[in-house]
């Protein structure tokens, strides 16, 4: 009865370490997850989509001539839109909104250049009469936490 439990017990030692071994090799190549979570408010309609832009140099940050590290938009649903940003190296960002209400993929101005669809920086970040600074709007996305904003979508017409 003894060399039959200690041969289940050697058996199940020697399973157990090779699961050890599985879990260590997959723990070198999975890395946590980097997400940054937007939650779009105040759109004054549901028309077009809510188009998100991220930027990670400052000299960048707002050049509608210049392409955003990474582009995403979302669907806005009873005035909210909701956006998930993944795979972000560790770093800091700054993120822009746009109500693209006419589905053209750019910011529309008046006459006099001002904004005729809705905008919203992060860190509800309010410009004023010019563009924010990529200090005032940087968050920071670092592995394994959650980024999680709120951002205010405004309209100066």
């Amino acid at each position: 009865i003894l060399s039959r439990f200690y041969n289940i017990f050697i058996s199940f030692v020697q399973k157990f370490k090779q699961l050890l071994f599985v879990i260590w090799i997959l723990s070198c190549f999975m890395t946590p997850q980097k997400v940054v979570e937007l939650h779009c408010v105040h759109f004054r309609n549901d028309t077009g989509h809510a188009r998100i832009a991220v930027y990670n140099d400052p000299k960048n940050f707002c050049n509608e001539a210049i392409k955003p590290y990474k582009e995403v938009s979302g669907l806005i649903v009873n005035g909210e839109c909701m956006v998930s940003i993944t795979d972000l190296p560790d770093g800091e960002y700054a993120i822009t909104l746009l109500h693209d209400e006419n589905e053209d993929g750019v910011m529309n101005y008046n006459f006099i250049g001002l904004p005729k669809e809705g905008f919203g920086f992060s860190n509800n970040v309010y410009p004023g009469f010019s563009k924010p600074g990529f200090n005032a709007c940087k968050i920071r996305v670092v592995s394994g936490i959650l980024v999680s904003q709120t951002i205010k979508v405004r309209y100066i017409f």
